[in-house]
């Protein structure tokens, strides 16, 4: 199991980590990316600032497009990259897709994932790169009902 993953214990914890990963912004939200850099700054979407917030610290220009790299052991680069597009894929606001690619890499977390039916087809905004402060409060009223679900 990667290290960095030890700390989700819970579907809510995944969907938390991204919601502070946003709110702290380790590298400038750019939606349509998966990590870039242009003149020494880093851009990167959810799934980006989700990386960031798991391991505490952003990526610098010269490692933002092999983040496997620094992200650790314990995980392909396959397996981080289904990571980021189950995470792409929650914010688009598509829960059964999320969970769906989150199964494929299931044996990496040490909780069950739930089924669908559990966490609900929430109606969620999809998170874009200028709207993403307005749309994030749609997520975390999400974690909450899963919290109050014990999700």
């Amino acid at each position: 199991m990667n290290k960095r993953f030890k700390s989700l214990k819970s579907i809510s914890g995944i969907v938390d980590t991204m919601i502070k990963g946003l709110k702290r912004e380790w590298v400038t939200i750019d939606m349509t990316s998966f990590g870039h850099s242009k003149k020494g700054i880093c851009f990167g979407c959810a799934a980006t600032n989700t990386l960031c917030e798991l391991m505490q610290e952003s990526f610098y220009d010269s490692e933002i497009e092999y983040r496997v790299d620094k992200f650790g052991d314990g995980i392909s680069s396959h397996e981080l990259e289904l990571f980021e597009g189950a995470i792409d894929e929650l914010r688009r606001g598509d829960v059964e897709e999320f969970l769906f690619n989150l199964g494929k890499i299931s044996h990496l977390f040490s909780f069950e994932l739930p089924t669908l039916g559990q966490i609900g087809h929430k109606e969620l905004p999809i998170i874009t790169t200028d709207t993403w402060e307005v749309d994030i409060i749609s997520y975390e009223a999400y974690r909450d009902y899963l919290i109050s679900k014990n999700l």
